[in-house]
């Protein structure tokens, strides 16, 4: 599923955790964004942007992180093993990264969602 819909992804690694590596585009005018997703059978899937480094802005942060730095994609419960990488964790991220691209503009995060406190290490992956 991950490599017919998402070509630009490789697999780095996999066993008991699986990493997946490639890069997303938001939009035509946006950056392109190395990201990183991990997971295993037993946790949720975990996604690091890994190039470029994500700005925070003059308060020093950005929202919808974990205190791990992964990104805040969805709620408790939204997500389920029944999901695909490829057709709930992909779209998610680019839609993340959109979202962050307007906050560094503006300042205002326009995603909706609940922001985890800042200092909050708790996820929904282990």
């Amino acid at each position: 599923m991950m490599l017919s819909g998402w070509p630009g992804f490789r697999l780095v690694s996999r066993g008991k955790r699986h990493v997946w590596e490639g890069t997303l585009r938001p939009t035509p005018l946006s950056q392109v964004y190395t990201v990183k997703i991990s997971y295993a059978d037993w946790e949720n899937p975990k996604v690091l942007v890994i190039n470029p480094v994500l700005e925070p802005r003059a308060d020093g942060s950005i929202p919808h992180r974990y205190g791990d730095e992964s990104l805040c994609l969805y709620v408790p419960g939204q997500w389920t093993r029944a999901n695909y990488i490829s057709e709930a964790i992909i779209p998610w991220t680019v839609l993340w990264l959109y979202h962050y691209e307007i906050w560094r503009v503006t300042g205002e995060w326009l995603g909706g969602g609940v922001h985890p406190l800042k200092s909050s290490t708790e996820s929904p992956h282990p």
